[in-house]
C-alpha cells in the first residue's frame, strides 16, 4: 500500500502529500463549485480524507484565533487561484513567500492532527 493511503471507515483514502497540495485541491474544488459543479462526498476519482469545507473551517478557525492574519489569507487565496506558490526568485514576491510559508507552517500541524496529510513521524 502507498505511504499516503489510509483506511477511513473501511474505504482506502489518499492523504495529501503536504499542506500545499491540500490547499490547491481545496481551491480547485471551490472553483469547480463556483462554476456549477455538483460536489458530493465520495464521487471523486480519488477518495480524500476530508471535504473542501473542512479545509475552509480549519483556515477560518486559525484566522479567528489570530494564528493566521488577513494578509496570510489573502496570499493563500491569491496564489491558490493560480495553483502555485509564490516564487522566492522573484523580487516582487518576497513578502508573499514569507506570508505563504508562515501560513503553511500554521496549517500543517492541524492538517496532520486531522489526518489530512501524514505527519513526518507517521
Amino acid at each position: 500500500m502507498s505511504k499516503n493511503i489510509s483506511i477511513v471507515n473501511g474505504v482506502p483514502t489518499e492523504l495529501f502529500d503536504n499542506s500545499q497540495d491540500a490547499w490547491f485541491w481545496f481551491m480547485q474544488a471551490n472553483e469547480a463549485k463556483r462554476v456549477g459543479a455538483k460536489c458530493s462526498p465520495g464521487l471523486g476519482a480519488v477518495s480524500r480524507p476530508c471535504e473542501p469545507e473542512d479545509i475552509m473551517n480549519i483556515v477560518n478557525k486559525l484566522y479567528r484565533q489570530r494564528s493566521l492574519l488577513i494578509d496570510h489569507v489573502r496570499i493563500l487565496a491569491h496564489y491558490g487561484k493560480k495553483l502555485c506558490a509564490p516564487n522566492d526568485d522573484r523580487y516582487r514576491e518576497k513578502k508573499a513567500v514569507t506570508l505563504w510559508r508562515e501560513a503553511m507552517a500554521k496549517i500543517e500541524p492541524v492538517f496532520i492532527k486531522k489526518g489530512i496529510i501524514r505527519g513526518a513521524l507517521a
